[in-house]
């Protein structure tokens, strides 16, 4: 009974182990609505981030911000649309 229980522990194992080198075919390659998807999304986010980068500018010169804060939390909205911008151009690139 103990053979049988750690054989069976054992099987799983290799197969848990191995079952992602035999998985190949389950690969898929995005779908072209798929990516139009997700490039119209991440294009949304890229002008809600400028509208937020404009509203904040208006924040700063009311004053409502200092300066540090401003460069702050500008250079963080510059870094999304950087990010943003490169997920934009390999979405663009054909396969």
């Amino acid at each position: 009974m103990t053979y049988l229980l750690i054989t069976i522990i054992i099987i799983f194992s290799l197969w848990f182990f191995f079952e992602p080198v035999f998985s190949f075919s389950k690969i898929k390659v995005p779908e072209e609505s798929s990516v139009s998807e997700n490039l119209s999304e991440l294009q949304k986010k890229k002008i809600i981030l400028l509208k937020e980068i404009k509203d904040l500018e208006i924040e700063y010169k009311a004053g409502k911000l200092s300066e540090n804060e401003y460069i702050a939390i500008r250079n963080y909205l510059e870094k999304e649309v950087y990010e943003i911008n490169k997920k934009i151009e390999t979405l663009k690139k054909p396969l």
